[in-house]
């Protein structure tokens, strides 16, 4: 039961020690506990996305540029798919649950 059921519920009972309305009053001043989901980070979550990402490979990279120096190919950037990212920690959190 929650805290609006619980206010409909008392406005349909009889009066008691406490009038009705200090009744209402008195649970519309409770705070309500906000949700929190805590997610427990083990080193076996660790490793599986780690691995998850490893897995991605290529499909990690989205772009990279090339520069020429003297007779060397360098590397000078890469741009990494944050999407790919994203979805391999949420498979490696999924397949942990």
């Amino acid at each position: 039961m929650n805290k609006q059921q619980t206010i409909e519920l008392l406005q349909k009972q009889i009066p008691s020690f406490y009038s009705l309305e200090q009744v209402i009053k008195i649970i519309s001043d409770i705070e309500e506990e906000k949700a929190y989901v805590k997610v427990g980070i083990s080193d076996e979550l660790i490793d599986s996305i780690v691995d998850e990402i490893g897995d991605s490979g290529l499909e990690l990279i989205e772009e990279y540029d090339l520069e020429m120096s003297y007779k060397e190919v360098e590397l000078s950037s890469v741009d990494i798919d944050r999407d790919v990212i994203r979805k391999a920690i949420k498979a490696a959190i999924i397949s942990s649950q």
